[in-house]
Formats: C-alpha cells, structure tokens, sequence
C-alpha cells in the first residue's frame, strides 16, 4: 500500500503543551531530555479500518521490522496489556473471535518477543472522566420517535459527541503521553536503548488525522503512514472529521449520515456476508446512499419509521424498487465498485504497484 504524501492541514484540533512539543522533538530526534537519552524514534502509522482480519493486510512486514507496537486499545486494562505481552513472548493465545482485526495482528506478534505498549487512554482514565472519555452512543432505531428534521439533529448532536470523545480528546491523551510511554518500554528493554535507532509501529483507525499531522510537524522525516484508506469512508465519519476539524457541515451531510445509519442499522449483516473487507463493504455502503435525493432520504425515513417488523425488509424493498443492485457475491461488489472513487483509487494503487514491480525486473 502507497505511503500517503504529505498534505497541509490546518487548524488543528489538538493542543500541544510547550513541554509536550520539546520532549516529543527530544525523543524524535535523539536529544537529551531532562538527564534522559535515548536512540532516535521513528515512527510509522498504520492508517486504515480495522475490524476485520482483511484489515490487518500490510501489518505484517511493518511490525517485522519494528521494535515497539503499539496498538489502538481505548480503555485498556493492565491486565489486558499483560495478556498481549504474554502473547508476545509465545506464552498465551486465546482468539476472541469478535475482534478478527485483533486476533490477526496477534497471530503476526506472537512468539516475536515484541516490546508492545499502550498510549491510548486506560480503562481507569475513562471510567473517572466520563465527561471526557464516555463514548458517544447512537441508537438508531430510537429515532422513529422523533420527526425527520428532528432525527438529522440528533445524529448530528451524535457527530459531535463521536468528534469530541473519540477523536479531539482521545489524541490529545494519546499525544500527551507518546513520550512517557515510548521511554518507559525502552527503559524495561535494556537491548533497545543499545540500537542506533528505535522503530515504532503504530496502528490506528482512520479517523485519527490530528495526531498524525500533529506528529509529523514535531518529529519530521521521522514520522510517516502508510495510509489504507481516507477517514471519509461513510457520510458518517466524514460528519466526525469535519466537526474535529471545526469545518461546517451541510444539511445534506447530516441527512446522508441520518440514512447511511439506518442502512448500517438494518443491513450490515448483508454486506458482511457478501465481503469481509469492511473498507469496500463501508465505501459500497456510501455509493448506495449517494444514489438518494435528499426528497428520497426523508421518504426512506418515513417508509422505515413506519414500518415495524424486521429493517431489513423494508430497506432491501427500498433498494430494490430503486433498481440498486445488491450484490451477491465480493466479485459483484467489486464489480460495482469499479464506477466509484473507491474502485478508481485501487486501481490506480495496482497500476502504481505493477509498474514499480516492472521496473525491478527489467
């Protein structure tokens, strides 16, 4: 997968102390901090999706050649991170089954003896600053007990709870302690601090722009991503970036986001039978709501509020009236997904790819 190029992003929602900002560039670049030295940090993002075992291609190589992971585990336990280091060192793996995204990224750690640390905020933290912390939560189906332009607002109140939990102040927690968490690993490795220097890998979901961007502007060549897909996925999430990022967002988005939730709602299942790529199933999800008017979208509404048995029913109704096309098979999807921005930006990604190969060969 293409690492993604640089781009300028402004006004960032996180707010880096002083302090903060000079013991991150110290540990970047190797500087004495406070009495303390240690090798300079490189860091690499995993960018992308991560729910299903197909999100975790590309992992693999990166956590190779790396000497800390550091995975994405929102209010973790320190008996939770024992349980991930024992994995590490070959003494324990037990899948969960529900996180098919977690349980192939252990099976890739597993036996290495890779040094993993948590940055992300502790189960602790959450449970004392729930003002802070709590996660936005969405109901959906709560929604029939209110009017069309009622239910946009509501989801557009849930956009910006999702935007402030999850993204604003779960970075700056997350940014705040890089440092502290990076040099406390390195201290209880003694074999790390003998390197020239230190390789960190780190996987986070999309959504997480701000402490990329925030990141690279302190540590420079030293922080980079390979990006595996834009955090604008669904209407939804784009709504939770454009909040974070204090942009507008257009009545048309809050109703886009409105029925791509009751889609999500009453079809997910359908679309995780079809594919377990989630990235296509969320991107093939976005090209069926952008097919709606906005007069169609509060019709759909109404036809769902209204209707009382199982939603599925009455959205695949919907779709097929429409003259959608749901796929039966992932090679349909693909098919289908060839039209759209998605289709087009993976093709041009293995056109890049099989001309790089065809030069290394010639």
């Amino acid at each position: 997968m293409e690492t993604e190029p640089k781009k300028e992003i402004p006004n960032l929602p996180l707010e880096i102390s002083e302090k903060t900002h000079e013991e991150l560039s110290a540990l970047f670049e190797g500087r004495e901090w406070n009495g303390e030295k240690f090798p300079p940090v490189f860091l690499k993002l995993f960018s992308g999706a991560h729910e299903t075992a197909k999100d975790a291609d590309g992992i693999k190589p990166l956590l190779d050649e790396s000497d800390i992971y550091v995975p994405e585990i929102f209010g973790w336990s320190r008996n939770g991170l024992s349980i991930l280091r024992k994995i590490s060192s070959g003494e324990h793996f037990d899948f969960v089954e529900s996180d098919e995204f977690g349980d192939k990224v252990e099976e890739y750690f597993f036996n290495t003896n890779k040094p993993i640390i948590i940055i992300d905020v502790p189960e602790r933290e959450v449970l004392s600053n729930q003002e802070t912390y709590g996660e936005a939560e969405l109901y959906v189906r709560k929604l029939k007990r209110f009017s069309y332009e009622e239910a946009v607002e509501r989801i557009f109140e849930y956009l910006e709870e999702s935007a402030k939990f999850d993204v604003v102040n779960r970075e700056a927690y997350m940014t705040e302690h890089f440092s502290e968490q990076i040099k406390k690993i390195i201290k209880e490795y003694p074999e790390l601090q003998k390197k020239d220097a230190i390789k960190v890998l780190m996987t986070l979901g999309s959504g997480h722009i701000s402490i990329y961007h925030a990141l690279k502007e302190i540590g420079g060549g030293h922080v980079s991503r390979d990006f595996h897909s834009t955090s604008n996925r669904g209407y939804g999430s784009e709504g939770i970036t454009r909040v974070s990022f204090g942009k507008e967002i257009s009545e048309e988005l809050k109703e886009r986001a409105l029925l791509e939730s009751i889609f999500l709602d009453g079809m997910k299942h359908l679309l995780d039978r079809v594919s377990k790529n989630s990235l296509k199933n969320e991107y093939f999800l976005r090209y069926i709501i952008s097919l709606f008017s906005r007069d169609e979208i509060k019709d759909v509404f109404e036809q769902w509020k209204g209707y009382e048995d199982d939603p599925v029913e009455i959205l695949y109704f919907i779709i097929m009236k429409k003259g959608i096309v749901f796929p039966k098979t992932e090679e349909e999807m693909d098919a289908i997904l060839t039209t759209t921005p998605y289709g087009k930006y993976q093709k041009t990604l293995q056109e890049i790819k099989e001309k790089r190969e065809k030069n290394r060969n010639e």
